[in-house]
């Protein structure tokens, strides 16, 4: 037990009492305190970035993460805007205690509805602003449209395929 306290109080230094400034263009600005986050650029920032975010915010849908990227799902039947803008209202509630941000911009919802009974969220808010549905979302760099067909995503390798084939083959001119 003391072998954890000693690594606990090491970490806490690690992360107290710390300072960092901009340099842009040579220029440097004046030191400032940092309070929250852990340094990039250290060998440790990464695992400590990892357990600062890994906690679940709600409990109430299934939570996938990585790196800084976090999708909820949730399988319903009926109409869930009332369940999950309560989910939403949690994560917003917990993320601001992390002193962590959403980026609004890159929040999407997509529905993929296979009954009639079932209908689509509607209206769901993200800090007062709407969340946009869309009908097909890029999930770590794979295309997932609402009718779980790959031609989008197939579509979209064989475009970049091209475009380094080309490229190669103007190189080898050379």
């Amino acid at each position: 037990m003391q072998h954890v306290n000693e690594f606990i109080r090491l970490i806490i230094s690690f992360l107290s009492n710390r300072r960092h400034y901009t340099k842009f263009q040579g220029t440097k600005s004046e030191l400032e305190n940092t309070t929250c986050g852990v340094p990039q650029g250290t060998i440790s920032g990464p695992r400590l970035f990892t357990i600062l975010i890994n906690g679940v915010k709600c409990s109430l849908v299934s939570n996938y993460k990585f790196v800084d990227d976090k999708t909820l799902l949730q399988s319903h039947t009926g109409d869930p805007t009332s369940f999950l803008q309560k989910g939403l209202d949690i994560e917003i509630t917990e993320t601001k205690k992390d002193k962590m941000v959403i980026n609004e911009a890159k929040c999407n919802v997509i529905t993929f509805n296979f009954s009639s009974k079932n209908t689509a969220p509607q209206g769901l808010l993200l800090n007062g602003n709407i969340v946009n549905s869309a009908d097909r979302i890029k999930l770590l760099g794979v295309i997932i449209t609402e009718d779980l067909r790959w031609s989008q995503n197939t579509a979209h390798i064989c475009k970049k395929v091209n475009m380094k084939y080309y490229i190669l083959c103007k190189l080898k001119q050379f």
